[in-house]
């Protein structure tokens, strides 16, 4: 017997009384910070090694929006290429829709996601450990995106960041699949039942942030895609299987980098 799957929930309809633009107000007024001309494009990112990368790679602007705990903003701008934003991505939906919220508020207008995800099994055949896959939805297993007038079980991601990523993907030869992901708030409640659920979705990739990412992006209208890396395997049998390295880890955040970066670049340039 399948697990039931997560209903469309009624929304409140009407604006919200907190917004990122009041908290944003307050924070740079009260640290004094004056924020420099920002790129229009923002990787936020779940792997460590890649914002370490990233920020080495060339000159840089930072800034810290956070108040309980550090938001570190970084403006990169490589030699020979576009500049863009970078920042470590907030665990868990709740977090990781505020941390969106607030960099829409200040003033980015599309976004790419980068992480690590497990990978839903049915048993056998080869263990696809570094696999990326190119979400083109996630299914939405959380709490946080009904509060943002989702209709569905599903949101979609942007389909041109989508396949421009998948491009430079193919030009940089690094293997991939297109499929669904889904988006859980609970990482050590992955029964058998939820796995055969995914399973019978066809999702490739199982998280704790996108759905909520995309829920809230599709809200204001910015384009949002992602790109994960699959770190471990969920078999519905019963086995979950934790196989990547942090060396591992860190070759696939290299390759990745600079397809992150080619893809933040403006469409134009």
């Amino acid at each position: 017997m399948h697990s039931p799957r997560p209903r469309v929930r009624r929304p409140y309809p009407s604006p919200s009384i907190t917004s990122a633009r009041q908290y944003l107000d307050h924070v740079l007024e009260a640290k004094g910070i004056e924020l420099p001309d920002l790129p229009p494009t923002c990787v936020i990112t779940y792997c460590g090694g890649l914002l370490e990368q990233a920020i080495e790679r060339g000159p840089r602007i930072s800034f810290d929006i956070g108040v309980t705990v550090p938001t570190e903003i970084h403006l990169v701008d490589p030699e020979g290429e576009a500049p863009y934003a970078i920042v470590a991505g907030r665990p868990g939906a709740p977090m990781a829709a505020v941390l969106l919220e607030e960099l829409i508020a200040l003033g980015f207008e599309r976004f790419l996601a980068f992480g690590t995800a497990g990978y839903p099994a049915s048993g056998g055949g080869e263990i696809p450990f570094g696999q990326i896959v190119v979400p083109d939805r996630s299914y939405v297993y959380e709490g946080t995106s009904w509060h943002y007038e989702v209709d569905r079980d599903f949101v979609r991601t942007d389909w041109g960041l989508r396949a421009r990523i998948m491009s430079l993907l193919r030009d940089a030869e690094i293997a991939y699949v297109e499929g669904p992901a889904a988006t859980t708030d609970a990482l050590y409640r992955e029964t058998p039942e939820f796995i055969r659920d995914l399973l019978s979705r066809g999702v490739r990739a199982v998280e704790m942030e996108l759905s909520a990412l995309l829920s809230v992006s599709r809200f204001h209208d910015r384009p949002l895609a992602a790109a994960l890396c699959i770190s471990d395997v969920i078999d519905v049998a019963g086995e979950w299987r934790v196989g990547m390295t942090s060396d591992q880890i860190q070759a696939v955040e290299s390759l990745m980098l600079p397809v992150m970066a080619s893809a933040a670049a403006p469409e134009d340039g």
